[in-house]
């Protein structure tokens, strides 16, 4: 008998990540459709092709139940995309899109709100009530599930702990204001703060010795300490896991992590602070997409 099965997207400004999840879990036919142009003009149709192909080689071993997309940029209560991330995608209607295209039932939502739902539903973590996902590459962005609930705010916005300051002196952020922990921590901020190309390079430096690359990640730990701290305060989760590329740095950025945030706590609550590394690697928002169609407490 096929498995109930979801179709499942991950769009990002550079790539979209394609597959397939089972309702046990199972992730398979990882596809990937990278956007040559940065025009959505191009992009989009590549990405309603990719599916429509997918969708077709899903069968008949699988039983599709729907369409989840994890978007990388707000999406509101309603599912509209309302971020401009590649040039020409303001009004692309990606669930409808998609939905028409397939015959399927599509939802979408923001990537780190994904991100959040498949760590709480597919990670690997026993029991837990309360989960906030920070995915750290190219921007910082968070999303929080509590006792199987997304917490998605007044206009689905909830989450932007990348624009909360912590370091009022720091640099000035694209939303307006300065010091983000976005702009001062996100793997691009890595990369502009220590003169290195990307995150990994300035991991790899200071592993190789190098003491002014060392300073620099040093000062980069304790300001994203304070965010961690504050996200701990605000939301009072069981864990606080962190996705994206950064994190395939491991434990070389958690723990340091997690040192610096305990300076800025609550000294009754310094030990329930949990950091972690996403137990679903790359792929905890095509879980958490799976997770908005084959889970229906949403």
């Amino acid at each position: 008998m096929p498995t109930p099965t979801a179709l499942t997207l991950d769009i990002s400004g550079s790539r979209a990540m394609l597959a397939l999840v089972s309702a046990a879990g199972e992730l398979t036919d990882v596809t990937e459709v990278r956007n040559v142009t940065y025009n959505a003009a191009e992009y989009w149709p590549a990405i309603l092709d990719a599916a429509a192909a997918l969708a077709v080689s899903a069968q008949p071993r699988s039983e599709l139940v729907g369409v989840g997309v994890s978007f990388g940029g707000p999406v509101d209560r309603d599912g509209n995309v309302i971020s401009v991330h590649v040039p020409g995608w303001a009004g692309v209607d990606v669930g409808g899109g998609l939905s028409a295209r397939l015959g399927l039932p599509a939802k979408v939502e923001n990537d780190a709100n994904c991100g959040a739902l498949g760590e709480y539903w597919f990670g690997h973590w026993g029991q837990v009530h309360t989960i906030v996902f920070m995915t750290c590459s190219t921007g910082i962005g968070s999303g929080i599930v509590s006792d199987g609930w997304l917490f998605k705010g007044a206009r689905g916005l909830a989450g932007e702990v990348g624009h909360n300051t912590v370091n009022p002196l720091g640099r000035p952020c694209v939303c307006g204001s300065r010091g983000c922990l976005e702009r001062q921590c996100s793997g691009s901020a890595m990369g502009e703060r220590s003169g290195l190309p990307h995150a990994k390079a300035l991991f790899d430096a200071v592993a190789s010795g190098d003491e002014q690359a060392r300073a620099v990640l040093e000062a980069i730990f304790e300001d994203y300490g304070r965010g961690i701290a504050a996200v701990q305060h605000a939301y009072d989760p069981d864990l606080i896991t962190i996705g994206g590329g950064v994190s395939l740095a491991g434990a070389a950025l958690t723990r340091p992590v997690a040192e610096q945030a305990r300076r800025w706590m609550m000294r009754e609550r310094r030990e329930h602070l949990r950091l972690e590394p996403a137990s679903l690697g790359l792929h905890s928002q095509l879980y958490g997409a799976a997770a908005l169609v084959l889970e229906p407490r949403r």
